[in-house]
């Protein structure tokens, strides 16, 4: 198996590379999207029910394409690990692609949070529990978005350090 995925970097490494990086670039993009361009015209929505109802649509949308992008980062990532032969090569190197890896990680936890927070708020907006909803939501949004962006931009930087090596 090792021998085949080191046969297929070393064929396709330019287009894993591309697809890693494009995901990478779609999924903090749609980070960036919903805390700074789409929250403040929701915010300015007087009605907590319609505000509550676009943020819930807003985010599953959010979750089904975030949960795709992940999944393509973890499988090219793995890809070009054993492809580019880290586990043989420079121990910085090595460090910084564990490093890379917890951070990933983290934002695997964090975003399994912010799913259950979703949809603890989509059960509270069903049930007509605007407050619960509303608390569940300002979390995603102003407190946990941005923690995933934060840990996105620093896997980047990793990762065009790692290139390096």
């Amino acid at each position: 198996m090792k021998d085949l995925i080191i046969y297929i970097f070393e064929n396709y490494g330019t287009a894993i590379i591309y697809m890693h990086l494009i995901s990478a670039i779609f999924f903090m993009g749609s980070l960036f999207a919903i805390r700074f361009l789409f929250c403040k015209p929701i915010e300015s929505i007087s009605d907590d029910e319609e505000r509550y109802g676009i943020y819930l649509k807003l985010l599953q949308r959010f979750f089904i394409l975030s949960f795709v992008l992940v999944a393509i980062i973890f499988v090219v990532a793995f890809c070009m690990e054993i492809g580019m032969r880290f586990e043989y090569g420079n121990p910085i190197g090595q460090a910084m692609v564990h490093a890379k890896e917890l951070i990933w990680f983290f934002i695997i936890i964090n975003l399994a949070y912010m799913y259950i927070k979703y949809r603890i708020a989509k059960k509270a907006f069903k049930n007509n529990l605007m407050i619960e909803a509303g608390e569940n939501i300002i979390l995603i949004v102003n407190y946990l978005i941005p923690y995933v962006l934060v840990f996105g931009l620093l896997a980047i930087l990793l990762g065009i350090i790692v290139k390096d090596y």
